[in-house]
């Protein structure tokens, strides 16, 4: 009869409680482990498996028009004659060029307010036409850029 007595005070075992557990600690190690891969191979081909095509971006991401604006801006510069003024004056134009070097749009963005300032700096831009065509690994058919001309008296005494 002691055994009878004895099974009756045990309780049964609950493992839907430690299972549980166990799966929020598995799911936690996971993510770590998962964030801990993004830090490491962020900047690696790792995750191009992710990618939907094969094809090489590389070229996509070098898009350093410096080189390409230099020149644009030395061409200008060497054709901008701005008439002789007493005062200060800025023109920024709105210039869009296509693959080729050519100018499609040149127009006043914002005027200096004297038609002669503003006249000799689209004059400027259509005396260096055509320009560079555009570099190679830019795969847009045109590009829009923003020109400012200062034109700066200093007033010697």
């Amino acid at each position: 009869m002691k055994n009878n007595n004895l099974n009756k005070n045990l309780k049964p075992v609950d493992d839907t409680k430690s299972s549980g557990n166990i799966l929020k600690f598995v799911v936690i190690i996971l993510f770590a482990v998962i964030c801990l891969i993004m830090v490491f191979y962020k900047d690696k081909d790792f995750f191009n498996f992710f990618k939907t095509d094969n094809t090489n971006h590389q070229a996509e991401v070098q898009t350093d028009f410096a080189p390409y604006m230099r020149d644009f801006q030395k061409k200008i510069k060497s054709n901008w004659q701005p008439p002789k003024n007493n005062t200060s004056q800025t023109v920024v134009l709105l210039i869009t060029i296509d693959k080729n070097g050519y100018v499609v749009r040149n127009v006043v963005k914002k005027s200096s307010e004297n038609a002669e300032v503003d006249k000799a700096a689209i004059d400027a831009v259509k005396k260096s036409e055509p320009f560079d065509a555009l570099p190679s690994f830019y795969n847009g058919n045109t590009v829009d850029i923003e020109f400012t001309f200062v034109y700066n008296i200093l007033n010697a005494k």
